[in-house]
């Protein structure tokens, strides 16, 4: 947020005159704040993560961290999850079309938001899996689609929808994984 949009916000909601340095600090107090707490909460990943797989047998989660030495922190990377009972309601009900997307999450942490869904009877979506991971590249891609193909079965054929970036990357991790050759079809004006 910009200085100038706190220090009228403050004016119109509480008829006070800020100066730049107050609205400055306040501002960076705020930050410290939200983000502090965001950073305490990857500490807790772990505890969630079992209480899931308490609370859900059968569910799948994969956390990656990055630590360098004993000495160093360790440093979120990537985490994938597919609850067992959604994945057994997909198998039992949806048409095998998997759509994949990604999008940017906000934060001062860069991540990505990969997400598989499903189509179920009554044309509504069905959330599959998810994972958050550093960046939206090959290997992230190459992750997800691995891990969900080992949960939902790689050997029945499933049919992958996604935006023109990411089909590439699909093929080839189809065509890595699966005993029948993947095809690719172009719907593209180009």
């Amino acid at each position: 947020m910009q200085l100038a949009t706190i220090i009228q916000t403050i004016q119109d909601k509480y008829m006070e005159n800020v100066s730049v340095g107050k609205a400055y600090w306040a501002r960076r107090k705020a930050r410290e704040e939200v983000h502090g707490r965001a950073i305490l909460q990857y500490a807790k990943l772990r505890d969630y993560c079992a209480e899931i797989l308490r609370a859900n047998l059968g569910s799948k989660l994969n956390i990656i961290v990055d630590r360098p030495s004993l000495t160093h922190q360790p440093r979120f990377m990537r985490m994938y999850m597919c609850l067992d009972s959604v994945k057994q309601g997909f198998l039992a009900g949806c048409r095998p079309i998997i759509g994949v997307d990604g999008c940017h999450l906000k934060g001062d942490h860069g991540q990505q938001l990969l997400v598989a869904v499903g189509r179920d009877p009554n044309d509504n979506y069905f959330p599959i899996a998810v994972a958050a991971v550093e960046a939206e590249t090959k290997d992230s891609w190459g992750w997800f689609l691995d891990l969900l193909l080992d949960d939902i079965g790689s050997a029945r054929r499933w049919v992958f929808m996604s935006d023109q970036q990411k089909v590439r990357i699909i093929g080839l991790i189809i065509v890595k994984g699966a005993a029948k050759p993947a095809e690719h079809i172009d719907l593209t004006d180009d």
